[in-house]
């Protein structure tokens, strides 16, 4: 992995934090953050497009306002709640979770990560998610997203082919998490990821982090 100094990640955080300030996509999930809603719009957004996700969520919840009211739901209850989201197995998924946490752990959301990892269906991204947005955690992210903007930024590569499950990773991006602020400083990276640092056709004259990004000064490739 490159190495990388401190006075980079320095600017990295002010630039993320300078567009955080007026630029967050004001998503229903981001207004108010208890554990509850944190953990029910992150299982919604697991290989599903914020989009799509937000026309559910708010109805959701609405529907079913509190751990125990989804944990206690009828399949048929949820998966119709559900079922915009396209995935016909969400809603098993999501009951797996809440039935779990009632039984298990007194309908209450760890705020430890080994505990959140023993909640079925979530990996180390949703238990970060929640540990970050929920309890203000200062842990970093790591999607495809992320990563990519990493890679284009830093020049950051895993040895790994599944660079989620390289631990060197997840050691960078906890580096990069700002004590404070932290939720606001990882919406902001996951946005400048989805909607300015794509895959294809990235958008580096919008994006806040082109002075100081390898590949936008052509010193890193496209890849990842």
């Amino acid at each position: 992995m490159a190495r990388v100094s401190t006075s980079k990640i320095a600017r990295f955080r002010r630039l993320v934090r300078t567009y955080a300030e007026k630029r967050l996509r004001p998503f229903p999930w981001r207004t108010r953050t208890t554990p509850y809603r944190v953990l029910v719009a992150e299982l919604m957004l697991q290989r599903t497009g914020a989009t799509q996700v937000t026309r559910v969520y708010g109805t959701f919840i609405k529907r079913f306002p509190t751990l125990r009211s989804a944990a206690l739901a009828r399949p048929s209850q949820l998966a119709r709640a559900l079922r915009p989201l396209g995935r016909s197995d969400r809603y098993r998924v999501i009951s797996r979770a809440f039935r779990y946490l009632t039984t298990e752990r007194g309908a209450r959301i760890p705020a430890d990560l080994e505990e959140l990892l023993r909640i079925p269906a979530v990996g180390p991204y949703t238990a970060r998610a929640v540990l970050c947005f929920a309890y203000g955690r200062a842990v970093g992210l790591l999607d495809p997203g992320v990563y990519r903007v990493l890679h284009r930024v830093f020049g950051v590569v895993s040895g790994r082919n599944r660079f989620h499950t390289d631990p060197n990773l997840w050691q960078f991006v906890d580096r990069i998490a700002p004590q404070s602020g932290v939720r606001r400083f990882n919406w902001a990276l996951l946005d400048i990821a989805a909607t300015l640092c794509l895959k294809r056709g990235p958008r580096c004259s919008k994006c806040p982090l082109v002075s100081i990004c390898l590949f936008a000064q052509g010193k890193q490739s496209v890849a990842a």
